[in-house]
């Protein structure tokens, strides 16, 4: 008896049917991968420019001895932050 597999079973047009299908799930996996990648760099830049405005803001009010200024905006940040930590003790000397 001759055994009949399912890849036998399959004519050519649903063959190439469903190696079309595996090639679409592939683009599909692929964009994902390519938006993931794209908003972490995007929250990366939203980062890196939020500390940049922050270093220019507690450096101009420091300039300007605007102490109450700068612990205020050290303040919005989090304890954590070494920037804010630095900032905090920079008005403490002052």
């Amino acid at each position: 008896m001759l055994r009949v597999t399912p890849r036998a079973r399959l004519g050519r047009r649903a063959r190439a049917h469903a190696a079309a299908a595996r090639w679409r799930i592939a683009a599909l996996v692929l964009c994902a991968l390519v938006l993931a990648a794209s908003a972490a760099r995007g929250q990366q830049l939203d980062s890196a420019t939020a500390e940049k405005q922050f270093h220019e803001q507690t450096t101009r009010a420091l300039a300007r001895g605007r102490l109450d200024e700068a612990a205020a905006l050290a303040a919005e940040r989090p304890a954590s932050d070494p920037a804010a930590a630095a900032v905090h003790a920079r008005t403490l000397v002052l």
